[in-house]
């Protein structure tokens, strides 16, 4: 199946998608379907990173009441970002381990293979789209339905199963993260930030 006809088919059918895939051997496949988005993600959040910063930091002095210095506005450079990229190449198979021990906790039936290919497909959205400011919060939500999908479908979890076993931790995770920013924001407001950040220039 080729790259394209697969994103098509990931994002418009994704149970057909996930029943076909089930054919496929091997991961090499899905590692190389991975290294092309991946590299496309990185490039175009990199390029991103270069002009956004300043407006991100914008809502959040307008949000929470505080100054963020220039110093902490500094873009990654490109050779960090290629170092980033080629990190998430190897991560990307300890992530799918993750994944394979939470699924089979649940009861999944199906290999590790099956488990980086549902890591890899599941998130084309995000390596698509994830890049894009506030749109990549969507596409993380489809990735997060698409994996929902295909652990239904390539390892023989009931969907509702399927739900709670992902939506309940992210929900936990994204209220504490919620509360860690808060909490951050709070105590970056009662700091001289402004005077911090002239004595370092």
């Amino acid at each position: 199946m080729a790259m394209i006809d697969k994103i098509k088919d990931i994002l418009v059918k994704p149970l057909f998608f996930f029943e076909k895939i089930q054919e496929e051997k091997g991961v090499k496949k899905a590692f190389l379907y991975f290294m092309v988005l991946a590299f496309f993600s990185t490039l175009l959040a990199y390029l991103v990173s270069l002009v956004m910063p300043v407006y991100s930091a914008g809502v959040l002095e307008k949000l929470f009441g505080v100054t963020i210095p220039e110093s902490a506005l500094k873009s990654p450079t490109l050779i960090l970002t290629g170092f980033y990229y080629i990190l998430s190449l190897g991560i990307s198979f300890l992530v799918a381990g993750l994944l394979h021990v939470w699924i089979l906790i649940f009861g999944g039936k199906a290999d590790y293979t099956k488990s980086y290919q549902l890591f890899v497909y599941s998130n084309t959205p995000s390596y698509l789209f994830g890049w894009i400011p506030f749109l990549g919060f969507f596409a993380k939500i489809y990735s997060l339905i698409l994996l929902i999908l295909g652990t239904e479908k390539m390892h023989d979890i009931s969907r509702k199963r399927a739900i709670l076993m992902y939506v309940i931790p992210m929900v936990i995770f994204s209220i504490l993260g919620l509360i860690g920013i808060v909490l951050a924001m709070t105590a970056l407001k009662a700091l001289p930030l402004t005077e911090m950040a002239a004595q370092f220039q």
